[in-house]
């Protein structure tokens, strides 16, 4: 125990509160940088982003071609809004404190106040004095939210008739109520209502806990409810990008070899109509790293790669 404690110290003895605060920033780039699935093969050398160093994720990120201004906003939002939420800041402190992330993707001050008020805007429980937001409770209520997900999705493997994609997208979204998750919770087995019940048990889920964590939930899980949906992933493990471009192309009506956002609100909606325009474009954004509002086939096939890891 000595030599390990020995070792911690040698390593992190000369390491400063900025030096801290500038790993754990990146720490979240890098995080960020994993889920834009952008083409970074031939400037790692075989090398994956975990594998850089903290200066390194700083470099790729300026180097990046497809890392575009849109992509840059767009990643500096999702990283404030995280630090938010874990704790990590404060919206009063969040200028100072992400000040050497904005020089590294060249975001103005008057750009973050601009994310700040719409960030106030979409989460305003992010910005209620009375909640307190710290690590714990954020891997408390994203671990809840997986596991509610996971059992609502088991449980319409027995009810294959039901439209569950329509009451998991009002459920797990920005705009969900506790009235929207009930409704979608009474139409479960007893048996599925008693997990969810246990589970609410196990975490310490509150009301207000409970609306919090599925207001949080990540775009992608949106792709993935849809995927569930049609039965994608099963087709998916068994014939690989076959499918996966017959399914492109079936979105894909005018034939460019791109989805427009129209076509995927349109392809949407023939899977269910409730799905809002807000929740399309998100998805669209999730999948289009290269910020021209266009999936192209890597793009659309890059996010399903992702739902089976």
């Amino acid at each position: 125990m000595a030599v390990f404690s020995s070792l911690w110290l040698y390593r992190t003895w000369q390491r400063t509160p900025s030096r801290y605060q500038r790993e754990s920033i990146a720490n979240r780039l890098r995080k960020q940088l994993k889920k834009l699935n952008l083409d970074t093969t031939k400037f790692l050398d075989g090398q994956s982003i975990e594998d850089l160093s903290t200066d390194e994720v700083y470099v790729l990120a300026k180097v990046l071609p497809d890392f575009s201004q849109e992509k840059r906003l767009q990643t500096y939002k999702a990283m404030l809004r995280d630090a938010i939420y874990e704790g990590y800041v404060k919206p009063a402190n969040s200028l100072e404190n992400f000040k050497q992330m904005r020089e590294e993707l060249d975001i103005s001050d008057k750009q973050h106040d601009a994310i700040l008020t719409e960030l106030a805007q979409e989460y305003p429980e992010l910005f209620d004095p009375r909640k307190q937001w710290n690590v714990e409770n954020t891997l408390r209520l994203d671990s809840y939210r997986e596991m509610l997900l996971e059992t609502i999705l088991n449980a319409r493997k027995t009810h294959p008739d039901r439209n569950w994609v329509s009451d998991l997208m009002k459920a797990f979204s920005e705009k969900t109520s506790n009235e929207v998750l009930e409704d979608l919770l009474k139409n479960l087995s007893p048996k599925a209502r008693n997990l969810v019940q246990e589970l609410r048990q196990e975490y310490g889920i509150t009301k207000d806990d409970e609306a919090d964590a599925l207001k949080h939930t990540d775009p992608y899980q949106l792709w993935k409810t849809i995927a569930e949906r049609i039965g994608y992933l099963e087709q998916m493990i068994a014939q690989e990008e076959k499918e996966l471009r017959r399914v492109f192309q079936y979105i894909d009506t005018d034939g460019s070899g791109y989805i427009s956002l129209d076509e995927l609100q349109t392809y949407i909606r023939t899977i269910d109509t409730y799905i809002n325009d807000e929740q399309i474009e998100k998805m669209l954004k999730a999948a289009d790293t290269s910020g021209d509002n266009l999936i192209s086939f890597e793009e659309f096939k890059a996010v399903f790669k992702s739902l089976k890891s």
